[in-house]
Order: structure tokens, then sequence, then C-alpha cells
């Protein structure tokens, strides 16, 4: 019994969390709609992060993942981060807001 606990602590080391903050260019906090993929690990989540602008991925396996964050009237953002330890990633992302498009006649 006691092999059974040590395998299930190793498999859980080689598990990470991923801590995200999203805001607009004010520093204010922004709701988004989230995709996290890592096709080394064949993963795919789709979230929603909250009013408060955050959102917490644990149990991540080791690897790199895509972090792809979209809001309307913002341009959506897309970046990697790399998973290689117990230790939480933070990442802080920024939407800038989408560029007014004029027309002249």
């Amino acid at each position: 019994m006691a092999c059974v606990v040590v395998l299930q602590a190793t498999a859980q080391q080689n598990r990470g969390e991923l801590r995200l903050e999203v805001a607009r260019p004010a520093r204010a906090a922004l709701v988004a709609q989230g995709e996290l993929v890592s096709a080394g690990n064949q993963f795919q989540l789709n979230f929603h992060v909250g009013e408060d602008g955050r959102y917490v991925a644990q149990g991540l396996a080791f690897g790199v993942y895509r972090v792809s964050l979209t809001h309307g009237g913002f341009v959506p953002s897309t970046q990697l981060v790399e998973i290689r330890s117990m230790v939480p990633q933070q990442l802080s992302v920024t939407l800038g807001l989408t560029p007014v498009e004029t027309q002249s006649r």
C-alpha cells in the first residue's frame, strides 16, 4: 500500500498551475473568454475569466501551453507559457482597445 501512495505523490508532482490576470489598458479588471491549448499534452480548455479579471488553471501537466484571450472591442491576445514546476506560473495580460476604423468620403 505504501507503493501506491508514493506513486500517486510522484504523479502529482508533474502538475503545475497557471494564474491569469486580465486587464484593460487602464489596468482595470476585464472579463474575457479564454482558451488554453497544449498540442504536446493533447489538452484543450475553454474558460471564462470572471469579474475580478482572474482565472486559475490547476493540475496542468508540464509542457508548453498557448493561452488565447478575447473580449469584444479589444485586440485578442495569444501567448505561450511553459509549465515546468509545481510553483504557480503567473501571467498578466492587458488587452488593448481595437482601433477605430474611419471611412473617408
